[in-house]
């Protein structure tokens, strides 16, 4: 991504969160947890690009720092990726793992008492572990990780101390992309002050 995506998208997140609009929660920290769906985007060689969506769950942890702005840590665990190619007599089989953690400043826009909408912009790191075989014979074990940009945007509905939240991520790496559409509840913890 581009230095001016950067900016962009961080000048979003602070403009939302710096406006004066009434708010839908307290500052202060939250937890939550979402499921979606992951579309991967690899590619492998110069003409093959690997392409599959997976189940994903993730975890996270936030602290809005006013009512409009705040910051956001999550893990995300797609499920595993397996792809099987058959070549003459030859079978090859590779089997990946993917997990990867997000940090992320977020803007959040209420547009009444009830519905808001959010962007935000961070960074993720992504690890992978690939396991290969050749005709059932184990061939080694390869990783990889990488820090990348994120960005993304939803709509969120506040039910009592919680808001339910429908939220879109996507990230570009050098050897390829992908994104993520979850469904996910947050929980506002009471503070202190």
């Amino acid at each position: 991504m581009t230095k001016t995506r950067w900016k962009a998208a961080i000048m979003v997140a602070l403009v939302l969160g710096s406006a004066g609009v009434c708010a839908q929660q307290a500052p202060g920290p939250y937890i939550g947890i979402a499921a979606g769906s992951t579309h991967i985007s690899r590619e492998i060689t110069a003409d093959y690009t690997y392409k599959a969506d997976r189940f994903s769950w993730s975890a996270l942890a936030g602290w809005n720092f006013t009512p409009n702005f705040g910051l956001e840590v999550s893990y995300l665990k797609p499920n595993k990726i397996s792809e099987t190619v058959t070549d003459g007599g030859d079978t090859a089989t590779v089997t990946g793992n993917l997990r990867a953690w997000t940090l992320n400043a977020v803007g959040t826009y209420p547009l009444n008492n009830t519905w808001s909408v959010h962007v935000r912009g961070g960074a993720v790191r992504l690890k992978e572990t690939y396991d290969a075989t050749l005709n059932g014979t184990f061939l080694g074990t390869a990783s990889d990780s990488t820090t990348e940009f994120i960005y993304g945007a939803g709509i969120g509905v506040m039910v009592e101390k919680a808001r339910l939240r429908l939220d879109y991520q996507r990230s570009e790496f050098p050897y390829g992309k992908g994104s993520v559409i979850s469904l996910g509840i947050i929980w506002f913890l009471p503070t202190s002050r």
